[in-house]
């Protein structure tokens, strides 16, 4: 029986929405990153170059987070940075959906590409990472993720990755189960769900409008990920919309 898929569910978990374009173009960046900042559509505005705040971190050798770059723009609850090969879009408030957060990306990746601009991208890519407090994930998922021996009852920071080769896209699934951040308080952990499904154009797409398309499909992708992943039961505690 084929999986139902909710339009919504209750989104405080979600840390944070990241929609990555690796971009191709003939001009050198300080040209182009000022053509780029004159394109871009109403609603944007520049910000100064501050440190980003890491959202989450398994350690301090391995933060997961945007850096921060000094061509960093926002628009509303959207922050948009451009790099010198890449535009990324990501959530800086409340998710309010992705019908939304992607009007918006169209109308910049439209505003943004064409002659004298940004002429193709090699790669798209969308990571949704999620935070559960005080929950365990390996017991949410349909997939067992155990490693068990006498004695090995007190796991903690367990981290499960595995890659999905889906027709031509690539699936990344990162699960961290129990992780405590302060030793100390062994009792206040977190779990974490973070799926990254992105595509490498075998040449670079022209196309904006077939690029367009193609992160739409990378998002449902995300989406039949995640809630394939879940639990029935779990999914119904997080109050899903269909």
């Amino acid at each position: 029986m084929e999986t139902r898929i909710p339009k919504k569910i209750d989104d405080e978990s979600l840390k944070d929405a990241v929609v990555e374009f690796r971009y191709v173009a003939d001009l050198p960046p300080h040209l182009l990153w000022g053509i780029l900042f004159q394109s871009l559509p109403e609603g944007f505005a520049l910000t100064p170059e501050t440190k980003s705040p890491m959202l989450l971190s398994f350690g301090k050798d391995a933060p997961i987070g945007i850096k921060s770059h000094a061509n960093t723009y926002v628009h509303n609850s959207i922050r948009l940075h451009i790099t010198e090969n890449a535009l990324i879009f990501n959530i800086i408030g409340p998710y309010a959906g992705w019908t939304p957060y992607f009007e918006v990306i169209q109308k910049t990746i439209r505003a943004l590409t064409g002659p004298g601009k940004i002429i193709a991208c090699s790669r798209v890519g969308l990571r949704y990472i999620s935070e559960f407090p005080n929950l365990k994930i390996f017991e949410k998922i349909g997939a067992k993720c155990k490693l068990e021996r006498p004695g090995w009852e007190g796991q903690r920071n367990t981290v499960f990755k595995t890659e999905i080769w889906s027709q031509e896209n690539i699936i990344v699934i990162n699960l961290a189960n129990q992780v405590v951040r302060n030793p100390a308080q062994p009792d206040h952990f977190f779990s974490l769900v973070d799926i990254d499904v992105f595509h490498n154009f075998d040449t670079p797409e022209q196309n904006t409008e077939n690029l367009l398309r193609r992160t739409d499909e990378l998002h449902a992708l995300e989406k039949t990920t995640f809630f394939g992943l879940l639990t029935d039961e779990f999914l119904t505690s997080l109050n899903p919309q269909y």
